[in-house]
């Protein structure tokens, strides 16, 4: 949103979230926005022009929680009573 006028700048789509709370955060870098997702997948986008970068399949069904490290291409996911624990390869390849 631009804080001047109020305007959406961008619009991230393509996750699932219709029946729980789902967290989303942009990654130490600043050039991703990542989400959860109820369709048992981490969604990652292009923080500039909004395309998706990368579709993590998630161990979990429903990925309702996560966050990212503040320095490190390192994000937690939380999934039941589970928590993952993902690294980036390189800009568009994470493993958990």
């Amino acid at each position: 949103m631009d804080k001047s006028n109020g305007k959406m700048l961008a619009s991230y789509t393509g996750h699932k979230n219709s029946e729980y709370k789902v967290d989303s955060c942009v990654m130490a870098s600043i050039e991703e926005v990542v989400s959860g997702s109820e369709d048992g997948f981490v969604y990652v986008w292009s923080l500039l022009d909004s395309n998706v970068l990368a579709k993590l399949e998630h161990p979990s069904k429903v990925v309702h929680s996560l966050s990212a490290h503040p320095k490190k291409q390192h994000l937690l996911t939380a999934a039941g009573q589970l928590v993952y624990l993902w690294v980036a390869k390189n800009d568009e390849d994470f493993e958990c």
